[in-house]
């Protein structure tokens, strides 16, 4: 099944016709693509970092509203490094953001639903989960574990609108992680509350044990019972009041953690309008075609000659076993 190099040559020679034509046509279209069709595009990059307050009170058990099915836990700061790019990659997350406007020039602005949307009004559930999908594609999230810092790449044909986006996502997780924060903070209370009414409960209940003991058994230094069973209401009346001072100390914790706005997103480097494209530049992309453009007719001559010898060798190999029987 091999070819011999002189007869390719030769092949080569005698379509030169074929080879002109052909390199011609995809020369052309190479042309007419890269100047008329092709597009340059463009990455806006930030680096953020959950901050300290974020790591020790952010709970993964709001993301259930998202659609990601976690553990209601405090867990490490690292693993809440992951909930950025969940947050980003889920479904419901882009969608809310799909009615937000976003800036396309200096002085324009339009919807991200609008942007995306440029074949027509359609409204439909498909649409939307096109719409999302596209999106998907245009972000990059990248967590870094050592350091604690995400970061979050926008890419698109449109400078602007890939700064734009970028700042729209740093705003609306500031936003989502912000309540999640409040969120956990004020179930945290509402459970507190009720672990002091339980505790407050069997608080009164040792106290009353305890006065009643004493009111009944004024001479307990005569019995070695009374007085275990007085040092046994004591170290209950104590464990209790300890867990009611614990409780009413993390009240107070929860209580402001439950009021506090502050960010869950300390912004190191804020989203940057890129001047420079990330893709390859126009010359680059034309020398890349000229150079296919010319090898393309070779490539198919190549192949001919190739599929000949083959259905050549193939066809004498049957002829010869036909004979043989």
């Amino acid at each position: 099944m091999n070819v011999d190099s002189k007869k390719l040559i030769k092949e080569i020679v005698i379509q030169w016709k074929f080879i002109f034509q052909l390199s011609f046509f995809l020369l052309v279209s190479s042309l007419v693509y890269v100047f008329f069709f092709y597009q340059h595009e463009y990455t806006s990059s930030s680096k953020v970092y959950l901050s300290d307050k974020s790591s020790n009170q952010l709970s993964l058990g709001g993301l259930s509203q998202f659609g990601l099915q976690m553990p209601f836990s405090q867990g490490s700061a690292t693993g809440k490094l992951s909930i950025v790019s969940e947050l980003v990659g889920s479904f419901s997350f882009l969608e809310k953001i799909l009615n937000d406007d976003v800036r396309i020039s200096e002085n324009e602005f339009t919807s991200l639903y609008n942007y995306l949307n440029q074949d027509g009004p359609d409204s439909s559930h498909q649409l939307t989960v096109d719409l999302v999908n596209k999106l998907t594609t245009k972000i990059s999230v990248t967590e870094n574990y050592q350091s604690f810092i995400v970061k979050i790449k926008v890419t698109d044909e449109n400078k602007y609108f890939a700064q734009s986006l970028n700042e729209l996502i740093i705003l609306k997780l500031n936003a989502i992680l912000s309540e999640m924060n409040k969120q956990v903070a004020y179930e945290k209370l509402t459970f507190i509350n009720q672990r002091i009414s339980e505790v407050n409960k069997d608080l009164n209940e040792a106290e009353d044990a305890l006065k009643d003991f004493k009111y009944k058994n004024k001479q307990i230094n005569s019995s070695v019972t009374l007085q275990l069973e007085s040092e046994r209401l004591i170290r209950n009346l104590a464990f209790q009041t300890s867990i009611m001072s614990t409780l009413l100390g993390q009240r107070e914790v929860a209580k402001i953690q439950n009021i506090d706005d502050a960010k869950s997103f300390n912004v190191l480097d804020s989203p940057n309008l890129p001047f420079y494209a990330s893709s390859l530049r126009k010359l680059y992309v034309l020398i890349l075609y000229s150079m296919i453009s010319l090898m393309m007719p070779i490539f198919i001559i190549t192949l001919r000659l190739f599929s000949k010898n083959f259905f050549i060798r193939l066809s004498n190999t049957l002829n010869s076993d036909i004979s043989q029987n």
